[in-house]
């Protein structure tokens, strides 16, 4: 490689644990011909890891999760803080997966543009957000957002929390929507599927994996 790059103990540690945990299971066979060919195989090497193949995103905000214990919990604690809940109606608790150990997330907010895309259903820019190096939230980073940063949205200011797909006691699919609408804060239900069409006004957040 040409470039010249300073390494560390602890990084390169980190590196190897991540490119074993990456490599795929191989036939024996071909796993024979790279011990046979360490030359061939360092060169393969080089070639798919010189340069990553999507955009670094800076962070956007910084949250914590496994701070509340189910979902009653945290619609009190919206309630105490002031934020609204809407179209939450027939909800079951179970609906709601939360974490039960305390872990901290790299938030990054993005468009469809941001990503390369002009339209996409939700399917589509959930995968193209995954080849950028992105993940699914938690549904509790919805809550924790405004929880953590009570000025997270300006006036007329929406962002959508990207998450697998909630189903509710009807049988309908949901993602989370945080608004900010004449200074009323709001956790929203959105009513969405996999199918459905996004183009370029919407706000996504997404994790920095």
């Amino acid at each position: 490689m040409s470039a010249s790059y300073a390494y560390n103990s602890k990084q390169i540690a980190e590196f190897y644990s991540r490119l074993i945990q990456a490599v795929p299971s191989l036939p024996s066979d071909v796993m024979q011909v790279w011990i046979e060919n360490p030359k061939a195989f360092a060169r393969a090497i080089e070639q798919a890891l010189s340069e990553p193949s999507f955009k670094s995103f800076p962070t956007w905000k910084t949250v914590t999760v496994g701070l509340l214990k189910d979902q009653k919990a945290a619609f009190q604690a919206l309630r105490d803080a002031g934020i609204n809940r809407y179209q939450f109606n027939g909800f079951a608790n179970e609906l709601f997966v939360f974490k039960k150990s305390k872990s901290m997330f790299n938030l990054v907010q993005v468009t469809l543009k941001d990503l390369g895309l002009k339209t996409s259903s939700t399917t589509d820019l959930f995968s193209r957000a995954e080849q950028n190096g992105l993940s699914l939230c938690p549904p509790e980073v919805a809550f924790q957002l405004w929880l953590q940063y009570p000025t997270l949205l300006a006036k007329g200011e929406k962002v959508l929390i990207a998450t697998d797909l909630i189903v509710d006691v009807y049988g309908q699919e949901f993602l989370f929507k945080l608004a900010n609408i004449h200074d009323d804060r709001m956790v929203m239900a959105h009513h969405t599927s996999l199918e459905q069409s996004w183009d370029n006004t919407s706000h996504w957040v997404f994790v920095r994996s």
